[in-house]
């Protein structure tokens, strides 16, 4: 897939809504033909070729039941007591012998999509599209933003109220259904890498704080990540590499490569992918000496 940005504002980013996957990529997908330098909307079309479950078939039924939803499902954006409610677009239009969508954006989303200047987010598509869970773009977006800081706390009613979470699920719900699944398709899929831990100062559990740092190896081209991985293990042998603050602990290189901490116990592989893409990203935190690659 090509490079296609998405570019919100901040306060769209941390709006309330619940669409679904698909729906989110729909929406998503018409946002990253806008740029974020232009000062005004267009018609944006998209061929109904670009999502699998809708174009099988020409799936007529599925393709009209999902734009009235999305027409269906609001957003709001609050400011203390303020808060403005308004839909994704205000038109969606089936052109059939084309197998086109025709979108027109709402006009209210012009302060938070045009002519942004500061207080904005970007993010390439490619990174929302394997995602399956409701949940995993939501959560990926509001930490892509705390990115640079590394962590972001939420109190945990916040989290239901952003999310719109149904009033059913209990945290423990939230933990396997929301949180756990979307950390594996965050991780997996996406340009950053997450951990979460619970805020639990007595016996209830009141807020969710993430950890983030950069995926840097689903962005870097393969063959030169796996390059640079095998010359920090030839170079590293036996030695410490790194202080990895997701493990809080030294992380070193056994002469057959495997990555192990200070106790002995081996990273095993799902981590230690994680690992060295973060790695690559801080290389000056390197306690011997930096490899220039």
């Amino acid at each position: 897939m090509k490079k296609e940005v998405i570019t919100k504002k901040y306060n769209l980013i941390n709006a309330k809504y619940s669409l679904t996957a698909l729906e989110s990529k729909i929406a998503l997908t018409v946002i990253a033909l806008v740029r974020k330098e232009d000062d005004a909307f267009f018609e944006y079309q998209i061929p109904i070729k670009n999502f699998d479950i809708l174009s099988k078939d020409r799936n007529y039924s599925a393709l009209k039941k999902t734009c009235l939803n999305l027409m269906r499902k609001p957003l709001t954006i609050e400011d203390g007591k303020d808060f403005l409610i308004f839909n994704w677009f205000s038109s969606v239009k089936y052109i059939g012998r084309d197998g086109i969508i025709s979108f027109k954006i709402s006009d209210e989303l012009k302060p938070y999509l045009l002519e942004l200047r500061e207080n904005f987010k970007s993010y390439d598509l490619k990174y929302i599209m394997p995602l399956k869970s409701d949940y995993s773009i939501r959560i990926y977006e509001l930490l892509k933003q705390y990115e640079k800081i590394g962590s972001r706390t939420f109190q945990l009613d916040d989290f239901r109220n952003i999310l719109e979470v149904p009033k059913s699920y209990k945290y423990a719900d939230i933990k396997v259904k929301i949180l756990k699944l979307s950390q594996r398709e965050i991780n997996e899929h996406t340009d950053i890498y997450v951990t979460f831990e619970d805020i639990k100062p007595s016996r209830s559990v009141t807020g969710i704080k993430f950890k983030i740092i950069a995926n840097i190896s689903n962005s870097l081209d393969d063959k030169k990540f796996m390059k640079w991985v095998n010359l920090m293990r030839e170079t590293y042998v036996n030695q410490d590499i790194i202080y990895y603050p997701v493990l809080d602990a030294n992380v070193k290189i056994n002469t057959k490569g495997y990555l192990y901490l200070d106790n002995g116990t081996k990273i095993e592989n799902e981590k230690a992918k994680s690992f060295w893409r973060w790695a690559y990203e801080n290389q000056d935190k390197l306690i011997t000496p930096i490899l220039k690659f």
